[in-house]
Parts: C-alpha cells; structure tokens; sequence
C-alpha cells in the first residue's frame, strides 16, 4: 500500500533506523471502555516474534479523544510531577499519560539498553 509505505518511509527518516529493519505496522482501534494491556515488548522476545528487542517504538495518533484514550506510562518517575484535569481517564491519572491528538506522533526508545 503507497500509503502505509509513504508513512514508514517518513518514521525511518525521523527515527534513522532504515525500513528494512522495521516491523510491520500495526493499527490499533480502540472502542469506548476498551484497553490493552502494556505493549512494551522491551526484553519480551516471545511476544516479538524475534530475537531482537526493539529500539524504537512510534505511536501515531489517528483521531482525537474528548475523554480518556490516553497512552500510559505507568513506570515513569515524572508521573507525580504530571498535572492532570477533569478530562484525564481514571486509569491516566495513575501514571504519566499522552494525550492523543490526531496527527501528533509519540517516539519511545528504550532507557536501559543493557538487557
């Protein structure tokens, strides 16, 4: 598809690792009250299919959310430094939250490259 090749070609400039050694993209549909476990697959090579972990991770957002459809970081030290109003989900204010907005792209790299 031109489309989806056109947006691979765009994230490997931005994040310098070449296409080649990318993963297929994977679009995620979330319904109201839905969610999903944790997707850090860092270290998890049963879950990747590979024996590689993988050194980026870039979430694209499609659409934008009035409540809720946060992406959480629930692991982040800054989490209690994050203000957070009425229009944050239950689940975000538990963490450090993302809101989604559509055409904004969130990059996310490994901290600990050593496992």
């Amino acid at each position: 598809d031109d489309i989806v090749a056109r947006i691979e070609d765009r994230i490997s400039r931005w994040t310098f690792p070449p296409k080649e050694n990318s993963e297929a993209v994977q679009i995620m549909h979330y319904v109201h009250e839905d969610t999903r476990e944790c997707l850090d697959y860092y270290g998890d090579k049963a879950r990747l299919g590979f024996d590689e972990s993988l050194m980026t991770t870039v979430v694209l957002y499609l659409s934008n959310v009035s409540h809720g459809g946060e992406t959480l970081f629930r692991k982040l030290e800054s989490k209690k430094s994050q203000p957070k109003e009425d229009t944050w989900s239950e689940c975000a204010r538990t963490g450090y939250a993302v809101k989604p907005l559509k055409g904004n792209a969130l990059l996310g790299v490994p901290l600990n490259t050593s496992t």
